[in-house]
């Protein structure tokens, strides 16, 4: 088609033909008397026709050259500003760019989208095979509901053992037998959400269910709303409790990179806090009907399958991608993913898809799928019987010897903080897994040592306070060696002071004052007290903070003080003082003194000293009289 012929068409398109463009012109400018006026409506026109002509010819060289519609490729290593829901973070590293022109170019129609499925993957542009680093968003940026949608209660999810889609499928799928491997690389596993309702998990663990991967999350697959499963917390609580490894998911119905990393996002921060042996999840799916049926390309899928995971892996846990047979054959390049993530695919074929419930579990010997890329756990149905579910549920298998793990060992408290002779638990938050995912705790070593480089047991550690650094060390039967450093804080009381010297022992300490008849009642008594103050004084070592310098402490109290003055008069006698002392984090100490007042006779002669205890120490050369003060 030539230039001309293309401007006709668009003119055509406005309702613009040559003929009636002459008309239009003519009744705007009749009526018009100023001929300034006339050229400036003639400008007007003859500008429109001009950007008319060159967008036509900028069209039809672009068409030219390509021979089809331009299609732009976003690798899922670029780097570019996100924006999120809330437009409030804004820059993050090593995520994706979303550029409008790449979102325009993936509303392909079908036909479109089946045309570029058909292509095979190896012509697709190159996606790189290596785990790219990623930047989660923080969780108060992203929009979550607590409660269910409503397009996730109306609709079980059904995982299809087929996508409906028309499209011819670019590997080969087989089965082959199962007694290829030893029966013992065969592990029975489940997959639950909310749907499943409540769930009895020492039923579960009871009959034979050695591992679980449980839903942490969703988006709407209508409304593209992002909601946490309202079972997660409770499920994975109870399956580790029941001494079930577990992994986690996300339903994903992703369509951007953004909305994959969205996800990641939030399963990310749900997971914190649990023990996660097995791979954290993406689950995508499509259907008739669900936000993700269309418009997406094999890259592009690919790229957002690929944020997902690339966030999981830079973030610490192993990633995992879940997708039926067709979806891993036709929508994505299935080589790319499985060459950096494990596989999770779901085929039901033969008896695994019927309605005899009961004969619907894998038995060794039936036929598993044979497929061109490597898949480490297979779902098998969707219509399956756990002791302890009443809802039908999702049955896989896990082939452990390909199932590999990187041990790991992680500390959730850096800081453990202790007062003098009070032990803690060393292994509280201590968390470790070997490279089947089996939780290894007991094989984990730990050593204390204190300031100077020198080892400490556990009990001296705690009866003498300081600062000391925990170290944890595992090894795994690969030869790999893991360490993790902790800092332990024993805090002491707070040491009470005679005279500038520490008051060690638990003697009882004498004070006698004489009383001064020049003085007032109430002056005699603030000269006791201020000798009290005087004579006994205490510190502390701010430890939490590691500090090692003494903070005087100028809280003390000195309890029973009042009773010598009846009616403001100061009685002579024998007071039991308790000098009382306490810190900034709730530790006190105390310490007994034995006040005595003398008045006129002096009553040290009428004291019977046969009678104190061995532990009273009697410090009448220090005794303050008030001339002295």
């Amino acid at each position: 088609m030539n230039i001309i012929s293309k401007c006709k068409e668009k003119l055509e398109d406005k309702g613009l033909l040559p003929g009636q463009i002459v008309d239009k012109f003519k009744n705007r400018v009749s009526g018009v008397e100023n001929k300034k006026a006339v050229a400036a409506v003639a400008g007007v026109w003859i500008a429109a026709i001009v950007v008319v002509i060159v967008v036509c010819k900028i069209n039809g060289n672009t068409k030219e050259a390509s021979g089809s519609e331009t299609e732009i490729v976003i690798e899922s290593e670029s780097f570019t500003e996100v924006e999120t829901l809330t437009k409030k973070y804004v820059k993050t590293k090593n995520i994706i760019a979303n550029t409008t022109a790449a979102e325009s170019t993936e509303q392909t129609s079908q036909e479109e989208l089946t045309t570029a499925q058909q292509q095979p993957a190896t012509t697709a542009a190159p996606i790189s095979n290596q785990i790219v680093e990623r930047e989660t968003i923080p969780i108060q940026y992203i929009k979550v509901s607590t409660e269910q949608l409503k397009d996730d209660a109306v609709n079980q999810v059904i995982k299809p053992a087929e996508v409906v889609v028309s499209y011819p499928e670019m590997g080969k799928a087989s089965t082959k037998n199962s007694t290829e491997k030893n029966s013992d690389c065969y592990s029975n596993c489940i997959d639950i959400s909310y749907h499943q309702g409540k769930i009895d998990w020492a039923a579960v663990k009871a009959s034979g269910i050695d591992y679980a991967f449980i839903r942490v999350g969703y988006r709407g697959y209508e409304t593209g709303a992002l909601g946490k499963d309202v079972k997660f917390d409770e499920n994975i609580k109870e399956a580790t409790k029941n001494g079930i490894k577990v992994g986690v998911y996300f339903f994903s119905q992703a369509t951007t990179e953004q909305e994959a990393l969205e996800e990641a996002s939030v399963t990310l921060n749900y997971i914190k806090g649990y023990q996660i042996s097995l791979p954290v999840v993406i689950d995508w799916e499509t259907t008739q009907g669900y936000r993700t049926y269309s418009g997406l390309s094999v890259q592009k899928l690919t790229s957002i399958i690929s944020t997902f995971c690339d966030a999981v892996a830079s973030n610490g846990y192993t990633p995992m991608v879940y997708m039926c047979k067709s979806d891993y054959l036709g929508r994505v390049n299935y080589s790319n993913l499985a060459a950096k993530y494990k596989i999770w695919m779901a085929w039901y074929f033969e008896k695994y898809y019927s309605d005899n419930y009961s004969s619907n579990i894998f038995t060794y010997g039936d036929k598993i799928p044979s497929l061109p890329f490597k898949y480490e756990v297979w779902q098998y149905t969707s219509k399956g019987r756990v002791n302890g579910i009443n809802e039908l549920v999702d049955m896989n298998i896990m082939i452990s010897d390909e199932l590999k793990y990187e041990p790991k060992l992680t500390l959730s408290k850096k800081l453990l903080v202790t007062n003098l002779s009070k032990s803690v638990d060393l292994m509280d938050g201590v968390t470790a897994t070997d490279t089947h995912g089996n939780p290894v705790n007991d094989k984990v070593t730990v050593s204390i040592t204190n300031t100077a480089g020198n080892m400490v047991t556990k009990e001296n550690a705690f009866k003498i306070p300081g600062k000391y650094t925990v170290e944890y060390g595992y090894k795994d039967s690969d030869g790999t060696s893991l360490s993790q450093k902790a800092v332990l804080f024993v805090r002491d009381l707070p040491t009470i002071l005679v005279n500038g010297n520490k008051w060690e022992d638990d003697s009882v300490k004498t004070l006698r004052y004489s009383y001064n008849e020049a003085l007032s009642e109430e002056e005699n008594y603030e000269k006791v007290l201020e000798s009290l103050k005087n004579k006994f004084t205490a510190q502390y070592y701010d430890y939490v903070e590691g500090d090692s310098s003494a903070i005087m402490i100028n809280n003390g109290q000195f309890e029973g003080i009042d009773a010598i003055t009846i009616n403001n008069v100061m009685t002579a006698g024998e007071y039991s003082v308790i000098y009382k002392v306490s810190d900034q984090s709730g530790l006190s100490n105390s310490k007994t003194i034995k006040l005595i007042i003398c008045r006129t006779v002096e009553l040290s002669t009428e004291i019977d000293t046969t009678t104190e205890p061995e532990e009273t120490t009697d410090i009448q050369e220090e005794t303050l009289t008030s001339e002295a003060q």
